[in-house]
Parts: structure tokens; sequence; C-alpha cells
């Protein structure tokens, strides 16, 4: 199915172990937005390379992987959340986000 799409043959390994790996790290939640960023990049692939035959208009032939896309990429930005191993590892501080001084004057 790979090579009818113009893939190598090879990338159906690496497909393999790319979700069995970070599925199980997402449920997990542990180093959860580099699994996200991955999964978000290979259903970006997907849908590009598999589901884009009939055009931008035939949305029932991409959506599900938009969604799973939509998905990781809201992972990647927002975090695993308090409940996570990515939590108990790091804490609070893989949460802080670095401040900007003020540079207005008064």
């Amino acid at each position: 199915m790979f090579v009818q799409h113009g893939l190598q043959p090879q990338l159906v390994y690496v497909a393999g172990v790319l979700e069995t790996f970070a599925g199980l790290l997402l449920l997990l939640g542990l180093f959860t937005r580099v699994a996200a960023l991955l999964l978000a990049i290979e259903m970006c692939v997907a849908i590009v390379k598999v589901h884009s035959d009939h055009g931008i208009m035939a949305v029932r032939e991409y959506e599900f992987p938009l969604a799973l896309a939509a998905a990781c990429f809201a992972l990647v930005t927002l975090g695993a959340g308090t409940a996570s191993v990515d939590h108990l590892l790091y804490g609070e501080a893989g949460l802080k986000r670095v401040r900007t001084p003020n540079l207005t004057r008064r």
C-alpha cells in the first residue's frame, strides 16, 4: 500500500514502530509533546500522500486523520496535564513559562 502511494516500502516499519511506541507513550503521559508531534507529522503526511486523492472537497476521505492530527497538535501545545508521568517526573517546572520583563516605564 505504501508503494502504491509513492512511498518507500521501508516506511511501513517506521510507521508501525512510531504508531505503537508513540501511542504507548501518549497513554502513559511520558514524553507527550515529542510523541504527539511525531504522530501529528505522520498524520499530515498520511493526509497529503494517501487521503488527498479526490481533492480538498472530499472531506470524508481525510476527516479522521485530520482529527487525529489536530488532537496531537493540541497535546503538543498544551502538554499532558497533571495525570501523567511527565508531571510526576518534572512537576510544575515543566509547566512554567518564561516571563518577559515589563519594559514599560511609569
